[in-house]
């Protein structure tokens, strides 16, 4: 799929998305792009699933079937079928410190209790543990908004920004993949950077808008010494790490008002704003964005906070909104 000069920095960029001792399970359910899995998984590392007995080396818990088919989305056979093809495969986790590599089955026991909706698994501790660490290994994404995300690109994007979240502060949040590394991530094999964007980057964005804490913006990055004449080639996309989770009413207000005061001091330089009776004059506002009166008067500090307070809430009553 690459060519010789992309195979060892797909190799070294993939083990940096894709590979940590502590996020291993996930992300080998990540690069085999089992989504469904990858929902059971999450919903094991909730709190309230908690193993109550070791029974030979295994930590065992019950499950309400009823509960984890409706928190997945799934139907109660289609968890049926994805647990027990759990039980039949095996994770690869490699260990560098340790310099070994294990093959390890996610769940070697599950039991559906006929007559009670119940499921009773098994794991072993190494794994149970790992589940346990889910949640605070992907911080960014709800987990009940998880469970709706409904394409398995969507759960590697949020791998990629996890790793870009994690960067210094004084780094820059954001990264830049060229198109076969892009292909190499999402397991795809486009020969142009236009069908990642149109197929998977901005499907991806907008499921993730709506369900993740964090997006991204992209920007197509193009060839600046093309070989050809013509339109530039694409040849690799950045991605900008975003916060997407919803601000408060009372910051959006605040940003609306900071908004309309720029437009004022911007559009509205020394007009009529506001005629004020008491002193016989109107209100304006200079180049320097500050205001003042006909007769001189200039307001400042609270007094200036005021007056842009009271026009912001009695538009209606401005001179520049009068026909």
């Amino acid at each position: 799929m690459f060519p010789e000069k992309e195979k060892d920095k797909w190799n070294s960029t993939k083990d940096d998305i894709f590979s940590n001792v502590a996020n291993s399970l996930i992300e080998n359910y990540i690069k085999n792009s089992n989504l469904v899995a990858l929902k059971i998984i999450f919903y094991i590392s909730k709190k309230s699933v908690q193993s109550s007995v070791r029974e030979d080396h295994l930590h065992i818990f019950e499950i309400d079937t009823n509960e984890i088919a409706d928190f997945c989305n799934i139907s109660k056979k289609s968890l049926q079928r994805n647990i027990k093809k759990m039980t039949e495969t095996s994770i690869t986790i490699s260990d560098q410190e340790r310099q070994r590599i294990d093959y390890i089955s996610l769940i070697p026991r599950a039991s559906f209790i006929w007559g009670v909706n119940k499921i009773e698994i098994g794991m072993f501790h190494d794994i149970y543990i790992m589940c346990k660490e889910v949640a605070n290994r992907y911080t960014n994404i709800n987990l009940e908004n998880m469970m709706k995300l409904e394409s398995k690109h969507s759960i590697r994007m949020v791998a990629i920004l996890e790793r870009i979240s994690q960067y210094s502060k004084n780094v820059g949040k954001r990264a830049t993949y060229s198109k076969d590394i892009l292909n190499g991530i999402f397991g795809t094999n486009y020969k142009r950077v236009s069908q990642l964007e149109q197929k998977i980057l901005k499907p991806v964005k907008e499921e993730l808008d709506r369900h993740s804490k964090l997006s991204f913006i992209m920007q197509v990055n193009y060839d600046k010494a093309p070989s050809s004449k013509g339109r530039p080639k694409a040849v690799s996309v950045t991605i900008d790490l975003i916060d997407n989770r919803p601000k408060s009413k009372k910051e959006d207000k605040n940003k609306d008002f900071l908004r309309w005061v720029k437009k004022i001091r911007d559009e509205y330089v020394n007009e009529k704003l506001l005629f004020y009776p008491s002193q016989n004059t109107y209100l304006r506002v200079d180049k320097q964005g500050h205001l003042y009166f006909d007769n001189g008067t200039k307001l400042s500090g609270n007094k200036a906070k005021e007056f842009w307070k009271w026009m912001y809430e009695n538009m209606d009553k401005l001179e520049i909104y009068k026909n």
